[in-house]
């Protein structure tokens, strides 16, 4: 009988733990350094580095943000934290693309850290340069 109590004890205390990671995870503010804010995008916004761009956004950011950038995919959904919508204004009258770029590859913990998913540097600014164009 102890055994189960402890059991449960356990179980309560862990879903307790991961509540409370989530709600840090949800309200922690981004902190993106200065040399990012201020960053600009060296790669063009062309035709090519678009299609480049939304090939890499298709392959490694739509099961979280979505396939059109709403913050709905379906990881995405489940990791209880902001999602940013890609296609809102607002969106990108706040941020600067050293911020987005910041934001997207380098993130706010180790896990959120995708320089190893997209390796090539101006790769990164393609997508960059696809998520300016969702805007609507």
């Amino acid at each position: 009988m102890k055994s189960k109590n402890v059991i449960f004890l356990l179980a309560v205390s862990a879903i307790f733990i991961l509540g409370l990671s989530a709600y840090k995870l949800a309200k922690d503010p981004w902190k993106v350094p200065d040399t990012y804010k201020n960053k600009t995008n060296p790669v063009k916004s062309s035709s090519e580095s678009l299609e480049y761009g939304q090939e890499l956004y298709d392959m490694s950011c739509a099961s979280c943000h979505g396939a059109s950038g709403k913050g709905d995919g379906v990881k995405g959904k489940k990791m209880g934290i902001e999602m940013y919508d890609f296609t809102d204004a607002n969106f990108h009258s706040k941020f600067t693309d050293g911020e987005i770029y910041y934001q997207s590859f380098i993130g706010r913990y180790r896990w959120h850290d995708f320089r190893s998913v997209i390796q090539d540097e101006e790769d990164r600014w393609n997508v960059v340069n696809y998520v300016r164009s969702m805007k609507k």
